[in-house]
């Protein structure tokens, strides 16, 4: 299994973030150095200061005493710019001492008053000397702490410590458009003027008492405050939580950017003047409406957002429900409709009572909302609004609810928002279809429109919160008695109706969705939710549990069950900490999950881990989890397909599918598919074949089969593979190769594959070719395969060929007519070939250095034998990587020519002389050796040590070592070889040496003082035979499987001499390795 890089560490620490994991974060400082530098930014992304005198990692995770986290900044001030959010909670005034101290304490210290006032002060010098070190802030939350007693009131604005207020000031001067957001809650005479130096802000919160151009604030130096900067034009998030009578206010200080004199730079706060918002981007807007005032100031804002708003909340808590009556003698009938609070209520105010209810008079019954705020009820003329969610309150009348007697006869009441959500949604509904039916211009803003459809509303998905009383033995069989019909009626109409976005006319489809949310008394426990998460959990279970029955009544309303059957409407359960499931339409909810979900990002790269890891089991695992799984793990579990043309009477095959598991020795991460079912699957699924980019195929080997059923499976199959070639659109990489053979391939004849086969390869090399977008050809053990095929293939950047005997520059006549006029009329340049292997390629040198010189030079008439025509030159200016095996003195010709032609680009060199070079030693004779190799002889069996013979390549790889410091030595071509890999900064040499497995005793020279310039050395050995075996990092033990010949090797070599010191070092490294070289491409 591979490391995770460090981008998904940073997601998953992200995530940690979000779900509040901070211990976890903690621990995860003391893993290593890389988790903290990474977890770090994390854990202090939200920085939480308290005043109180018990704020010391209390409640809030993050919370630090201010004292503490000035001598965190001091002592690691690296940390500062990883602060992005601060939180700073104010204090509670005492106004007596009679509640302090408790009954328990003992009194023998200063007066408490006297007390908490002089922690204030020490509190709030420290957080005014934090404040100027947090140069990144991008988010301020300002909070009054709410956990006070009841003798106990909130410190207004005015009364707090100067150094802390003009710090703050400073620190929104100094911000200024780098500062993002502010969020001001439960403020108790907070003046406006404080925010105006924050220009660039993007979201903001406001909740409690604000003050605003009442001359409260004044700056240090006399004057006027600078309003220059204040401005707007960057809002999209706009939240106003319980501003109580501060609307105005609030509004006025929205409205400041517009009413600024050219003089002054101030604000002209006149009542003449009633300057017009400006809130172009604004696209979430949040407010909480108690009074017919706050309709009026709503509406201001809607009409300055018309054009962008996409995300309404509005949330009336209790204050427009009307009384319902529920008699158990009414049978189905719906329960009488009964009068609001009283006359002069909100909800008579808004038009919500029935004017034919008897009780009303036709004063009290008319509404007294100005046609300004009639904008909350016609959303529809809002044409950008996307979404829009509407929270109210049931509450029941819990004194006296219910009554029995000898005629069983029982009822009770209910007061809900029904009336008010239903003419919200008839705003939406009517003003998106009857452009005449809009109210007047002077209540919507200024903009006009000219037609019925400029008007038609694109509201697409609707949420619905309702805090129902907590279900206990009282509520529970009379929240089953509310009669939903008002709600649900309302809810069908809106279903109805298709969005302006819609594209389907089907009578009974619909473009609009609805999401009903149940909560139980989550206002009350929202504030205190962090003291018992425990018991909130087992809360949200129970609620869950008790609501069942009021979900199954919304489930099967006759106005919702179609909807609910298609999926539009569906019904979940608010946890009272306000989590958020995910919505069902189930008669049994689920238990929500707490934490945010892996994004889809982390998800994609654990599946990418899991197929470079060779986990295909767990791959196709995945695929069955569900529809995002199947989505993300098809990518991957297609991304390499291996086909085989081999017949099944050779190969065993361990399910129907044809679908082989590669194991941990397996040598590919492809899942091999039969060739029939990949045909099938392309054709159930075509979509799967845009997945696959990388392709291998394994050919048959060319000898007579036993049976003729062989042959003519062989000739289906390769017909097969035939068929799926040109069904794979993205191709990005072939492997083509020799039937396997343990972990050898076996040479296949490509003259001997038919044609149908030939020619359909061929094709998608041309159609893949020609778009440039196949970048890699493997062709392993296919003797005679057409070299100038591959002219096809414009953008080849990874060309690797191996265990080859013979190449054929030309296609010759078996190339189809197809494949080669895709040749003729290609411009191949080999020019952006970044990586070339070529591995056994016996006799085939000289073809293949004309064939890269032919494409270098764009012109097909040097694909001819490189015998008849001169070696023209090469150019392969992005040539990096290069890996040849050199046996033939012509070898070293072809790939003299390679590297001068790569000489400035080339970064990485493998050169494999195999056993060509090796000198043969004596142990019974003196070695003719230097300095730089001290003979060790190790005896291992049981022959003589005196009488070793054995022969190694080191006079070869010494050679080539000083031909790195100097480039006069040698002459010929083996001297070019050496001279032209000449580079001054080269950092790092592997030397990967083979031993016998029949080797009994061995021995190495030390290398490294020939390279002492050299930062890493790194000695690879392997086996002969394929064998699992441990590693040896510097250290004297290795695995308990590891061959003990290599152990041996490898220990003689770390107690060398002349390697000791590079070895303690850490320069030089012994690593002891398999003999498997298959790498996936």
């Amino acid at each position: 299994m591979p490391q995770l890089p460090p981008e998904i560490l940073d997601h998953i620490f992200h995530i940690l973030r979000l779900s509040s994991h901070i211990s976890t974060l903690r621990r995860c400082l003391k893993v290593s150095p890389l988790f903290c530098f990474l977890a770090e930014r994390h854990l202090y992304y939200n920085l939480t200061l308290g005043f109180s005198l018990a704020s010391n990692n209390g409640s809030h995770p993050t919370e630090l005493a201010p004292r503490h986290a000035l001598d965190l900044l001091t002592d690691t001030p690296h940390i500062a710019p990883y602060v992005r959010s601060l939180h700073i909670r104010l204090p509670l005034f005492r106004t007596t001492a009679s509640s302090w101290p408790p009954s328990w304490a003992i009194l023998q210290f200063d007066p408490p008053v006297a007390l908490v006032e002089r922690a204030s002060a020490v509190a709030s010098e420290c957080i005014a000397a934090v404040l100027p070190r947090l140069t990144k802030l991008e988010y301020v939350i300002l909070r009054w702490d709410e956990e006070g007693r009841l003798n106990e009131r909130k410190k207004p604005w005015d009364m707090l410590d100067t150094g802390f207020v003009e710090a703050f000031a400073h620190m929104l001067a100094v911000r200024g458009e780098g500062l993002k957001g502010v969020e001001v809650s439960n403020a108790h005479c907070f003046p406006l003027e404080v925010l105006s130096c924050a220009g660039g802000l993007e979201r903001v919160r406001l909740e409690g008492w604000f003050t605003f151009g009442g001359g409260r604030v004044q700056p240090s130096g006399g004057g006027h405050l600078d309003f220059s900067n204040l401005q707007f034009k960057n809002l999209r998030s706009l939240t106003l939580g319980n501003c109580f009578s501060s609307f105005p206010d609030t509004l006025a200080w929205l409205a400041a950017p517009s009413a600024l004199t050219s003089t002054t730079r101030v604000p002209s706060l006149s009542s003449r003047s009633q300057p017009r918002l400006v809130l172009p981007q604004l696209t979430h807007l949040s407010a909480m409406l108690w009074t017919v005032e706050h309709y009026t100031h709503l509406s201001a804002i809607l009409s300055a957002c018309r054009e962008s708003l996409e995300d309404l909340i509005l949330d009336v808590g209790a204050s427009v429900n009307l009384l319902y009556y529920y008699d158990a003698y009414a049978n189905d009938d719906p329960p009488l409709l009964g009068l609001p609070e009283s006359s002069g209520s909100l909800a008579t105010q808004l038009g919500l009572a029935p004017h034919a209810y008897p009780t009303l008079t036709s004063t009290s019954a008319s509404p007294s909302l100005s046609l300004e705020a009639c904008l909350v009820f016609a959303l529809g003329t809002l044409p950008a609004l996307r979404h829009l969610t509407l929270r109210g309150d049931i509450r029941l009348d819990e004194s006296f609810w219910s009554k029995s007697d000898e005629d069983n006869w029982e009822e009770f009441f209910y007061w809900a928002p029904f009336a008010w959500v239903q003419k919200v949604l008839d705003g939406v509904r009517v003003h998106s279809t009857n452009a005449d039916s809009r109210p007047a211009a002077s209540g919507l803003g200024s903009g006009s429109y000219s037609d019925s459809a400029s008007l038609q509303s694109a509201l697409e998905h609707l949420t619905l919160e309702i805090d129902l009383p907590r279900p206990d033995s009282r509520t529970s069989h009379a929240l089953s008695k509310i009669q939903w019909s008002h709600l649900t009626s309302a809810l069908a109409s809106f279903c109805s109706d298709r969005s302006c976005s819609s594209t389907s006319f089907e009578p009974t489809s619909s473009s609009r969705h609805v999401e009903l949310l149940l909560s139980a008394e989550r206002r009350t426990n929202n504030a205190n939710h962090n003291a018992n998460t425990t018991g909130n959990r087992r809360d949200n279970y129970l609620n869950v549990t008790r609501l069942e029955s009021v979900i199954n009544a919304l489930q099967d309303d006759a106005h919702l069950r179609e909807f609910v059957e298609q999926d539009v409407v569906r019904i979940g359960v608010v946890g009272t900490d306000g989590e958020r499931p995910s919505t069902s339409t189930t008669k049994n909810p689920r238990r929500p999950v707490r934490g945010p979900q892996l994004p889809l990002e982390i998800i994609d790269h654990i599946l990418l881990a899991l197929r470079l890891s060779s986990n295909i089991p767990s791959l196709h695992t995945c695929l069955e989890v569900s529809h995002t799984f199947r989505a993300l793990a098809e990518r991957h579990v297609y991304y390499h397909l291996a086909l085989s043309s081999v017949p099944t009477s050779r190969k065993n095959h361990p399910n129907p599918k044809g679908i082989r598991t590669p194991s941990a020795k397996s040598r590919t991460t492809t899942s091999r598919l039969a060739v029939g079912y990949v045909r099938d699957l392309i054709a159930s699924r075509p979509h799967v074949a845009a997945h696959v980019r990388s392709l291998r195929i394994c050919l048959a080997a060319s000898f007579r089969p036993s049976k003729a059923e062989d042959l003519d499976e062989r000739v289906g199959l390769l017909a097969g593979v035939a068929a799926v070639l040109p069904l794979l659109p993205r191709l990005k990489h072939i492997i083509l190769h020799g039937e396997e053979e343990g972990r050898r391939v076996r040479v296949v004849r490509w003259r001997k594959q038919i044609n149908v086969f030939k020619g359909a390869f061929l094709d998608v090399l041309a159609a893949r070719g020609l778009g440039k977008e196949l970048k890699s050809v493997w062709i392993h053990g296919v003797e005679g395969f057409p070299l100038g095929v591959l002219g096809c293939v414009g953008g080849l950047e990874k060309v690797r060929l191996e265990e080859c005997c013979t190449f054929r520059g030309e296609p010759g006549d078996d190339v189809p007519v197809e494949g080669s006029r895709s040749r003729a009329e290609s411009h191949l340049q080999v020019q952006q070939l970044r990586s070339l292997t070529l591995r056994h390629c016996t006799s085939s040198f000289q073809t293949i250095t004309a064939w890269l010189a032919a494409s270098s030079t764009a012109n097909p008439a040097l694909h001819a034998t490189p015998s008849a025509t001169p070696l023209p030159s090469l150019s392969l200016p992005h040539l990096t990587f290069l890996d040849a095996t050199l046996r033939e003195s012509a070898d070293y010709t072809s790939v003299s020519s390679i590297l001068a032609a790569s000489r400035f680009a080339l970064e990485e060199l493998v050169l494999d002389p195999a056993d060509t070079v090796n000198v043969e030693y004596d142990s019974t004779e003196d070695p003719e050796i230097d300095v730089h190799a001290t003979l060790v002889v190790e005896n291992i069996g049981k022959e003589d040590a005196e009488e070793v013979v054995y022969s190694v390549p080191f006079d070869w790889m010494r050679k080539v070592l000083d031909g790195i410091h100097s480039t006069s030595g040698g002459s010929g071509a083996r001297a070019a070889t050496m001279t032209a890999s000449s580079s001054e900064s080269l950092e790092r040499l592997t030397i990967d040496i083979t031993v016998p497995r029949s080797a009994s005793a061995f021995a190495l020279a030390s290398l490294c003082a020939a390279v002492t310039s050299l930062g890493r050395v790194e000695i690879l050995l392997r086996l002969e035979k394929d064998s699992d075996v441990g590693i040896v990092r510097a250290k004297r033990t290795g695995n308990g499987n590891s061959d003990r010949s290599l152990e041996a090797v490898a220990m003689a070599l770390l107690d060398d001499a002349c390697l000791s010191e590079f070895v303690e070092r850490d320069v030089v490294r012994v690593v002891i390795r398999g003999g498997s070289e298959w790498e996936d491409w």
